[in-house]
């Protein structure tokens, strides 16, 4: 029983070194790599390697100590919370500087904290899976309890998988109908004030509610304020039904702040 103590004790103090010292490669690293790309400065590359290692640590010990079930439901919500305030703050800071880098068009910022977070769910069900089968092989477990739970993760990942794609098809479709109602303000504001194309110089929006977005444009009146440089701004609230389509609920000029 003492050898059997004595050898537990070597082996955690061994994952609590090898951790610890991946931990420290990681901050170190990230935190250079953010700082020489110039995505953060020292201190902030710093704060998103201490976060990255946070991540890994309670990933490391979720997976080491996978037969015990406190220690899964302790390294389990570490590693949950760990993900989320890495993955928010990624995707709160350099957003819109990763939509640029990721191909298929995606241009918003909730599409990437969703695709980075379905990432995730999908790699710990995998790891979790692999890690889960080999131990019950070990234990020499009956095959078709092995087969019935990688049946049972298999149908999980691919629900994940058939969710991902009903979220991705959703944001895409307020991004359409987003887009359509600037363009919507577009057209109106030409036709009624009657600019020149290149008259058009400026626009903003935002959402104000389902399917509700504002739109804020600004141009130049006619061709004395083209060479003036005299701006003017007229605001428009959309709302998109699914009948009837694009509705104008307000419209006028924008209160100045």
């Amino acid at each position: 029983m003492l050898q059997n103590a004595d050898d537990i004790s070597k082996q955690l103090k061994k994952q609590d070194k090898n951790a610890n010292i991946i931990a420290g490669i990681l901050v170190i690293g990230v935190g250079a790599l953010a700082w020489a790309t110039k995505i953060a400065s020292l201190g902030g590359g710093l704060v998103l390697g201490g976060l990255s290692a946070a991540v890994f640590v309670s990933l490391w010990y979720f997976f080491q100590n996978i037969d015990d079930e406190e220690s899964r439901r302790i390294y389990g919500v570490a590693s949950i919370l760990s993900i989320g305030i890495l993955v928010s703050l990624v995707n709160y800071i350099w957003g819109d500087r990763i939509a640029e880098w990721i191909p298929g068009g995606i241009e918003r910022t909730e599409q990437i904290f969703w695709t980075l977070w379905y990432l995730f769910m999908i790699a710990m069900m995998m790891v979790g899976t692999i890690r889960c089968v080999r131990r019950q092989r070990q234990k020499k477990e009956k095959k078709y309890k092995t087969l019935l739970f990688t049946g049972i993760m298999a149908a999980i990942m691919f629900a994940t998988l058939w969710q991902y794609q009903n979220t991705m098809q959703g944001q895409r479709r307020n991004m359409g109908i987003w887009s359509g109602a600037q363009q919507y303000a577009e057209t109106l504001l030409k036709k009624d004030k009657n600019l020149e194309n290149d008259w058009l110089i400026g626009d903003e929006s935002w959402r104000d509610g389902k399917n509700t977005y504002q739109v804020r444009l600004t141009y130049y009146a006619d061709a004395d304020a083209e060479k003036e440089g005299r701006e003017s701004e007229y605001q428009y609230t959309i709302h998109f039904d699914e009948i009837e389509g694009y509705l104008i609920k307000s419209e006028g000029v924008p209160e100045k702040e």
